[in-house]
């Protein structure tokens, strides 16, 4: 039960969430494209959306993994 459970959280924090963000990110660009800004702030938000959601998208997913135990962490040797 437990290897199933990993599946999904995976499967979640690898696929489904990235999906989510990009969904979002689409819907708020065009929103923004259809607002009544001009043509030059519209293309400054979307580029602002763009990029915040691309930087959120893979440190979010990139923790999730890290937090759940698929990316291992270095260890260190210790020293005698």
């Amino acid at each position: 039960m437990k290897e199933n459970k990993r599946t999904w959280l995976f499967i979640y924090h690898a696929i489904l969430y990235p999906l989510i963000g990009i969904a979002t990110a689409i819907f708020l660009i065009l929103t923004v494209r259809l607002s009544t800004f001009t043509a030059a702030d519209k293309y400054g938000l979307i580029a602002v959306i763009v990029v915040a959601f691309t930087v959120e998208i893979i440190i979010m997913t990139y923790h999730f993994l890290k937090k759940d135990g698929f990316i291992a962490t270095k260890k260190t040797p210790k020293s005698k």
